[in-house]
């Protein structure tokens, strides 16, 4: 049977051996259920297989063609979902399968979905064609494919599967490509393409895996994880990824690539991984042809990771011949495990302990205008970086950021290289690189040399913070440029272009140590701008007397222009060092002819340690508030439940009590700590009554939470932390109330509490320059308090009561060594004694209404929170903060009786005004049974 159609199961079923099957089709004005088209055991079609296709808007959705087995041959284009329109909004293609297997040939091109459009939209999402086992593609397998003339061209989330054996002749498009071991593709390699004259070519998340062994090319030329061209409109390329897995390539491989003729070109967060071997890596690529002033090239935020090899790596590449061309926070990544740029036989991958860029590694390449064009295109590289670690090989040189335009202006700043751990590097190093004949600047780009650089890693290695070359001197500008130095015994070839110098002396730095030598035979020239830094890791032995040279160079340190190190003149200039978060090294800088050093004067504890110890006293501040509740509100709740119990001699009452408390409040230390906090107590009272005098005597458990927040202003900068800190404890009260003696009204109390503090603190103002660790702590503590009192009772009338009192509060915070970030403190107790004098009126408004307002003077005789740090065998006092001082404490309150009968509640607010400052607040409710 020639060609049959099953409508039982939805499909077309292409059973040989047949000579001959001409259009084998099944095709509706919608296709909206599975469509299957199968074809097995040998044979020939010579016209195009679909497994659904539509003329008009709607479009194909979930059609599967099969292609199996032997020598079953395909002389058209094989098709899972296809819809052409010229109308709006045109069609949507998704879900088809195109499946070719076991020796399966389609000599033109297999289409997974395909979506055309003449003016309105063409998506193809989802799609997916699968060659396995030897099949064959001979011209270009799309899993989707998309093309739109003046509208929105997409294609997502589409896949071509090449498993074992496959093999694409020509391009194979797609949005998810996978070649494994044995997989060949004659011609492109394209995750997602999207295509449109004038409207908005968008290719996004596409994902291009390849992947085996092979001696040779598995892809004959470029590798694209996203591709998309608008010719007069905008193509966008962003978050495609390729990951190319020792395998080989013969030409270029890009992770997005976006162009445009007249339009507007981005390429953004595209990632291209590379582990095999490639020519030319981009990890996004932008160009404009023809755009006008106002249109823009745009590579932003791409990576390129090499542990493969390549001739040339770029974190991002953009080129615009009469607008501007941008790269910016595109970054390159070489380390161990690849080969870029060398000769291999057959790009196979070499057996190498390097990873090795051949030519040059660019963070970013912006390209203005040509070389001898009338082009005007502006070219701007910022924020880019290079990283070379692990043991990769650099053949030559090395560029944060290079912008180059050549009629008008180009500017490289803000960019990066860093080099560190076992790396190869033969050529030059530039943070930034600009060349504009209409004007050109290199500012603020930073070359680092890492931590673990052998001493002649770098000694054929010229470094330059910044490079810039314009058609006269005049156009030139490099400044602000940065060297790090995280090593010590280097040696280079030269130093050029930098204004700033920041030395970190790596663990294991003694007095008479070499930071870094200049042995590329000419005297080192300082700009008059120098500016020295440092930083001192742990590990690092040097004290109050040690000197470290800086920079060495037999040949001379040219001062000749310098306003600074004047040649044979010593001087004296003062440089701050940070060791951790915690210490700060005063340095001499000084220098002879061929010389620049460093000697320690004095280490002492940074001002900004003051704020650890403020975030300590947020601590005690909860605390304080704690037995504020206890001695005020709770003793009162604790008198107030007994009450019913009536005076009779011998009588005992026993009932519940508790309060609650919130508030803010702030304590002034010289800056200030603000504590948001909430505190409770519940316990059991009981009340004996005897013939000259009640006792009252609790038993509580009391609990507190706060979230923190301190300020600390220092000459060296702002620091604002935050933190938590919660409590719980027990405890016990007591009050003695005279009733039938000369001392009648009088009254004596007491309290002690005890628990346990759990304290936390962290700022981001404080860092560690080596570790990059904030500054924090997590401690927990025990915590203690004991109050005693004395006061009288004054009748003034019938309505009227004066409480007259007297107390004094001590509250204790166990001390405790902790490590702040990677600094060790040993916090000091803290003790908090205060006293308090006051008085409170209580009035009777009515049966029904009491209102209750107080005043109070309160000071405070310590409350110093003192902390040491541990440097070998040194320690080093922090500047302490204290809340020592006075306060005035005012009280406004309001009880409702027999709301209900039995029922009272009440609420009274706090305000707390000098070393304490704001407000806090209670509720009251008691209920006689």
């Amino acid at each position: 049977m020639a060609c049959k159609r099953d409508y039982s199961k939805r499909c077309v079923i292409l059973r040989t051996p047949i000579a001959r099957c001409i259009s084998a089709i099944i095709s509706s004005s919608l296709v909206v259920w599975p469509a299957i088209a199968i074809a097995d055991s040998g044979g020939e079609i010579i016209e195009t297989v679909l497994g659904g296709s539509y003329v008009g808007s709607l479009g194909t959705t979930a059609n599967h063609v099969i292609i199996d087995t032997d020598s079953t041959s395909l002389y058209a284009d094989a098709i899972g979902g296809y819809s052409i329109s010229g109308l709006t909004p045109g069609g949507l293609v998704r879900n088809n399968v195109l499946e070719v297997a076991n020796g399966g040939t389609i000599k033109e091109y297999a289409f997974g979905g395909y979506a055309k459009n003449d003016s309105g939209v063409a998506s193809s999402t989802a799609n997916i064609v699968s060659l396995k086992n030897g099949s064959t593609v001979m011209i270009a397998a799309y899993g989707g494919k998309a093309e739109s003339k003046e509208g929105t061209a997409s294609t997502t989330s589409n896949r071509v599967d090449l498993a074992s054996g496959a093999t694409v002749k020509g391009t194979t498009t797609s949005n998810r490509v996978d070649l494994v071991t044995g997989a060949i593709v004659n011609g492109w390699v394209v995750g997602g393409e999207s295509s449109s004259e004038t409207g908005t070519a968008w290719s996004k998340k596409n994902l291009v895996t390849i992947s085996g062994i092979v001696k040779g090319n598995n892809v004959k030329n470029a590798i694209y994880g996203g591709s998309s061209y608008s010719a007069e409109g905008t193509a966008n390329s962003s978050e495609n990824r390729v990951i190319i897995s020792k395998s080989g390539s013969g030409d270029h491989a890009y992770g997005g690539y976006a162009g445009s003729t007249r339009g507007v070109a981005s390429a953004t967060s595209n990632i291209l991984n590379v582990a095999g071997v490639v020519t030319k890596a981009y990890g996004g690529y932008t160009t404009l042809g023809l755009g006008e002033a106002d249109k823009t090239a745009n590579t932003i935020n791409n990576i390129l990771t090499i542990s493969g090899s390549a001739t040339d790596a770029y974190g991002g590449y953009a080129s615009s011949r009469k607008g501007t061309a941008t790269v910016s926070g595109n970054t390159v990544i070489i380390e161990h495990g690849g080969l870029v740029g060398l000769n291999t036989e057959n790009n196979a991958l070499p057996d190498s302990s390097f990873t090795i860029v051949g030519l040059n590694a660019y963070g970013g390449w912006a390209e203005g205008s040509e070389y001898n064009s009338d082009n005007y295109g502006i070219a701007i590289a910022t924020g880019n970086q290079v990283i070379v670690k692990n043991g990769a090989k650099l053949g030559h040189d090395a560029y944060g950021g290079i912008a180059y335009s050549y009629k008008t202006t180009a500017t490289a700043s803000g960019n990066t290289v860093y080099l560190d751990t076992g790396i190869n590097l033969n050529g030059s190093v530039y943070g930034g690189y600009a060349h504009g004949n209409g004007g050109a600047k290199a500012n603020n780009n930073t070359v680092i040399l890492g931590t673990n650089l052998k001493p002649d890693t770098l000694a054929n290695a010229a470094l330059f913070g910044g490079f810039a070359k314009a058609s006269s001197a005049d156009l030139a500008e490099i400044s602000g440029n940065t060297l790090e130095i995280w090593a010590k015994n280097l040696n280079v070839k030269s130093i050029n272009n930098f204004d700033n110098y920041y030395f970190i002396l790596p663990a294991g730095t003694q007095n008479g140590d070499t930071i870094l030598k200049i042995i590329g035979g000419t005297a080192t020239a300082l700009s008059p701008q120098t500016n020295f830094t440092a930083a001192v890791a742990s590990g690092a032995e040097i004290y109050p007397g040690s000197r470290v040279t800086l920079i060495n160079n037999e040949n001379g340190i040219n001062n000749s222009s310098n306003n600074l190190l004047q040649s044979g003149i010593d001087y004296d200039t003062s440089l701050k060092g940070q060791k951790g978060v915690s210490l700060d090294y005063d340095f001499i800088i000084s220098n002879d002819a061929n010389n620049v050093y460093a000697t320690v004067v004095d280490i002492n504890a940074s001002p900004k340690t003051k704020a650890v110890m403020e975030g300590r006293l947020g601590g005690l501040g909860v605390l304080n508030l704690g037995a504020d509740l206890a001695t005020g509100e709770g003793m009162r709740q604790a008198l107030g439940a007994t009450e019913p119990g009536g005076t009779a001699s011998g009588t005992t009452t026993v009932a519940p009590f508790a309060a609650v408390s919130a508030g803010k409040q702030r304590l002034v230390t010289g800056s200030h700590v603000n504590v948001n906090s909430i505190s409770g107590l519940a316990g059991v009272a009981a009340r004996k009554n005897y013939d000259t005098m009640s006792v009252t005597g609790g038993g509580f458990f009391e609990f507190g939470y706060a979230r923190n927040k301190t300020f600390n202003s220092t000459d060296s900068g702002d620091v604002n932390g935050k933190g938590n800190a919660h409590y719980y404890g027990l405890g016990l009260l007591s009050r003695l109330n005279l009733t039938d003696t000369v001392l009648k009204n009088m009254y004596f109390e007491g309290s002690v509490r005890f628990g346990r503090i759990f304290n936390d603190w962290h700022t981001n103002d404080m860092v560690d320059r080596v570790t990059g660790k904030r500054a924090e702590f997590d401690s927990s503590n025990y915590y203690y308090g004991i109050h005693m009192g004395l006061g009288y009772v004054l009748q003034a009338s019938d309505k009227l009561a004066l409480d007259m009192y007297g107390k004094l509060l001590w509250s204790h915070l166990d001390g405790k060594k902790t490590k702040v970030a990677y600094d060790q403190y040993k916090f000091a107790d803290i003790d908090s004694w205060r006293s308090r004098v006051g008085t409170r009126a209580g009035y009777t408004l009515n049966d029904k209404v009491d209102l209750y307002t107080g005043v109070a003077w309160e000071h405070e005789f310590n409350g110093d929170a003192k902390a040491k740090i541990i440097h070998s065998t040194l320690s080093y006092d922090v500047p302490s903060p204290s809340t020592r001082g006075n306060s005035a404490v005012i009280d406004f309150g309001v009880a409702f009786n027999s709301i209900k009968p039995g029922l009272t509640l009440g609420a009274e607010v706090t305000g707390y005004i000098g070393k304490r400052q704001g407000l806090s607040g209670s509720l009251q409710a008691k209920y006689e049974f």
